[in-house]
Order: structure tokens, then sequence, then C-alpha cells
């Protein structure tokens, strides 16, 4: 058949058989999304720095500047209904963990929220579930990242290692978070204090059972979605066809917000002010410890994960991957 023939019949071919495409590509996406990564950074900059809003609000400012870079991130990389999938999966399944949390004890531990972070849904304030929709998919990205898996199809070993290291790299970010969140600004209370700065261990127990039960779920997801055509063969070829690969650029975005989640802790080790707080066990710590801590926290685990990631992105010799 001539090459003319060929692109007629890959013009007609049915959407079953060809591969998934992304919602947003082009180089105007690309400067969206590092304009939004720019405003991430200066709300988590000015907020943190100006000390003059209340972490109620800091979080909010956060929380909506890194919810819209995830979801333009997200397009750029999947289709609507992927993202949408992805967004109603982990929404529901953190809402579940933590009512139930709450309410017995499992797989958290015992505390509950007070009124910093807003309306509720049952006992969980509703920006809950956005945050671990953001964290959770910068997280999956870094993952893809780290594993070279890029812009291909999740098949054999990626399909259980990519929600395995994004599991990790998601539970980082609760480990650099939670004992200023909770000990000092107060936005949840754990009822009988715990051992890392008033956090108990058993948190990040249930952080990791939580956040891979949703990573696995999606990963089965995609597998199952792109593997759905009308009949065997049509299956086969759109798993064999890939995405258009992405620019450098898609993937450092990813390394930068991931970095920037990070970010405001140090920040508040430099210039906040050293004073006591005391947990729901009694147990008095000093601000200062605890943020300086968590500042090596961070620099060890959720910075050196991003650094990790852009090497691996700059050793690639393709431009687009």
């Amino acid at each position: 058949m001539g090459e003319e023939g060929g692109v007629i019949l890959a013009a007609v071919r049915p959407a079953a058989e060809r591969g998934p495409r992304p919602a947003l590509r082009g180089a105007a996406w690309t400067n969206v999304m590092w304009a939004l990564a720019a405003v991430y950074l200066a709300v988590i900059v000015i907020t943190t720095l100006s000390g003059a809003l209340s972490p109620g609000v800091v979080s909010a400012l956060a929380l909506t500047s890194l919810t819209a870079a995830a979801v333009v991130h997200g397009l750029t990389l999947y289709r609507v209904r992927d993202v949408v999938v992805f967004y109603v999966l982990t929404f529901l399944v953190s809402n579940l963990f933590e009512n139930l949390s709450i309410i017995t004890g499992f797989p958290f531990g015992h505390y509950h929220y007070t009124a910093e972070l807003g309306p509720k849904l049952l006992h969980v304030p509703l920006a809950i579930g956005p945050f671990y929709v953001a964290a959770g998919y910068m997280s999956w990205v870094l993952a893809l990242a780290l594993l070279r898996v890029w812009n291909k199809r999740l098949r054999g070993w990626t399909t259980v290692l990519v929600p395995l290291i994004a599991g990790v790299l998601m539970v980082a970010w609760d480990v650099c978070i939670d004992p200023s969140d909770s000990t000092i600004h107060k936005q949840w209370i754990w009822e009988h204090g715990g051992g890392y700065f008033g956090v108990p261990l058993v948190n990040y127990a249930g952080w990791f059972l939580t956040v891979m039960v949703f990573f696995l779920v999606f990963a089965a997801y995609l597998r199952v979605s792109k593997r759905s055509g009308a009949h065997a063969g049509a299956a086969r070829a759109a798993d064999r066809e890939q995405a258009p690969p992405l620019p450098k650029a898609f993937w450092y975005q990813a390394a930068l917000l991931y970095f920037g989640m990070g970010l405001a802790r140090p920040l508040l080790a430099l210039t906040t002010e050293n004073k006591q707080v005391t947990d729901a066990a009694g147990h008095i710590w000093a601000t200062a410890d605890i943020y300086q801590s968590l500042t090596l926290v961070t620099v060890f685990t959720m910075w050196t994960f991003a650094l990790l990631a852009a090497v691996t992105i700059a050793r690639e010799s393709r431009g687009d991957l």
C-alpha cells in the first residue's frame, strides 16, 4: 500500500484502535505550566514569609495554586477522563480512610480536625481530599520520571513499581509537614500525641496504605482502559501505540512543583520565632526544633527525590520523552 493510502487509513481508523491522546499539548501549554508553577512557588514564599495570614488561609491559597498546576499538568499527560478518574478515586479513597480513622483509629490513629481547614464532609474538611489529589498527582508523575517510564504504557512490573515509588514520595511529603500542621498550627489534633513531635508513627503506615490503594487502582485502570478496544486486535494495536512524547520541560515542571511542596518548612525554620507548644498528650515541644528537624527531613527526602528526578531527566539524550 502506498504512503498516501496508509495516511488515509490512519485517519479513518476507529478511535478504539488509536492510542489515547492527552487533552492539552503544545508550546503554549508548556508556558502556561511554567506560569502556574511560578505562581505556586510565589504563593508559598510570600504567604510563608509574610506571616500575616492564618495557617488555614495559607493552606487554602497553596491548595488552589497547586491544584490548578496539577490539573493543567495532568491534562498534558492524560485524557480528560483519566484525570477525572484519578481525582475522583483519590478524593473518595482518602476521605473514606480519613473518616474511618477518626471514628475507629484505623489506619492513621486517633485524631480529629479543628475548624482551621473549613467545612467538612462528615468528619473530614473538604480541603483534605484536594490536597491528596494534587500532592498525589505530583508524586505519581515524579515516580514516572524516576523510573524512566515517561509517557509509556504501564505494563508488567511498572504497574506495581510506579504506585510503590509514588507512595513513598507521597508519604515523604506528609513526614515533612505533619508535625508543623498538627502540633504547631493545630489544624488537626493527635489525641494521644506521638513520638515524632506529637505525631504517632502509625500515621505513616496509614498514609502508605491509603495512597497505595488509590495508586494501585489507578494503575490498574490505566491498563484496562487503554486495552479496551472493540476487539482483541484493536486492543493490541492500541497497546502498541504510544502517545506522542513530551518535552523535557514537562518533567522538569513536575520536579519543581514537588520541590515546592516541601519549601514552606525550611522557610519557617529561617524566619519563625521559637516558642513552646504542647500536644494533646501534654508533651512540650520547641517550634524551632520542629522546623529545623523538618528542614533536614525535607532536604534529604523530598528535595533529594526532586533532584534525582531532575538529573534523570537531564541525562536523557532525547529532547522529548
